[in-house]
């Protein structure tokens, strides 16, 4: 099992496409991306008794919630209509998400911190935010030791927790380049993990790439052998990374060329009227009849494979879509 990623490692990568549906997917009918990650290694149900340490006093997670989906709305707009359909619940969703992170004892965070986090979340470029980089006041390491018990990585002084079973896991250290990975979280800050599952330093534009095993940094698309910037409207496109789809743009496999999507929340896949590719927003799941399923409230049914989804960051576990919780592990 993968495991266990800090917060701010998490939304990162959200930010830069690794929990986010493929644009590809949300054109063709059936698509199981998500706006949030899915899976016990993401959130998680259960877990061993402990101790809940509660948000520390004067900690505002609303500031972080606040940063990180305003960022959202000015980098990536279309993946966060995608994921949430508005900045108001983006800022809700992800307060619940860090608020569950914090609680949990043995964390770094303080008021102080979590404020320094937030101003500089708020001030992180576009380039530097999708390509899932985190700003290094929101790097904030635990207080356990390699080897000990954790629940979350933010617990951890290396910041990567261990899960092999359940929920509990092992802090650990973070693997340097070529180490074994299965996500970022496995490696140390600044590499990626690639589809080979080794840890590596992402390529710059130009740099000659291959998708798995030598990739580019996520704001990049590896077309042609080579890391290119993602084209808008009526650029020629083999797949989904070769648009611009923070943006909107989607590539459409009939004409091969990026052409803009359009967000409903009744149909999918097919152009609508004004000729765009539709996608559901909202964390809505496109069914095999092109038609949109609203993702399930917290604590209702859900399903991967023929929706409804949830709405990050709760996770669709055994049928039923979960939050997270903030029980210790010992």
């Amino acid at each position: 099992m993968s495991g266990t990623r800090s917060t701010v490692w998490m939304l990162a990568v959200l930010a830069a496409g690794g929990c986010y549906p493929d644009p590809d997917d949300l054109r063709q009918a059936g698509h199981t991306g998500v706006g949030g990650c899915q899976g016990a290694a993401c959130t998680g149900s259960g877990g061993v008794p402990g101790s809940d340490g509660g948000v520390p006093p004067g900690v505002d997670t609303a500031a972080y919630a606040g940063a990180i989906c305003d960022r959202f709305q000015a980098c990536a707009p279309t993946r966060l209509n995608v994921a949430f359909g508005s900045l108001a619940t983006c800022q809700a969703r992800f307060k619940i998400a860090v608020d569950a992170v914090v609680a949990l004892v043995d964390t770094g965070w303080t008021a102080t911190g979590m404020a320094a986090c937030a101003t500089a979340q708020r001030a992180q470029l576009c380039p530097d935010f999708n390509d899932g980089k985190v700003p290094a006041a929101c790097n904030v390491a635990g207080k356990r030791s390699t080897g000990q018990a954790c629940r979350g990585a933010d617990q951890c002084a290396s910041l990567r927790c261990v899960v092999s079973t359940g929920q509990c896991g092992t802090c650990a250290p973070r693997g340097g380049a070529g180490a074994s990975c299965l996500d970022d979280g496995d490696c140390t800050l600044g590499l990626i993990c690639t589809g080979s599952g080794t840890c590596f330093a992402p390529l710059d534009l130009n740099r000659a790439c291959d998708p798995t095993t030598t990739p580019c940094r996520y704001s990049l698309s590896c077309r042609d052998g080579f890391c290119s910037t993602p084209g808008g409207a009526q650029t020629l496109c083999d797949d989904f990374e070769d648009c611009d789809d923070r943006h909107g743009y989607l590539c459409d496999q009939t004409t091969f060329v990026c052409g803009l999507a359009s967000a409903s929340t009744t149909s999918c896949g097919a152009p609508a009227s004004n000729g765009n590719l539709q996608y559901c927003q909202a964390n809505g799941f496109c069914s095999l009849s092109g038609s949109c399923i609203a993702a399930a409230a917290d604590t209702r049914s859900c399903s991967l494979s023929a929706g409804p989804l949830c709405t990050f960051p709760a996770a669709c576990i055994n049928g039923t879509c979960t939050l997270p919780i903030s029980t210790d592990c010992r």
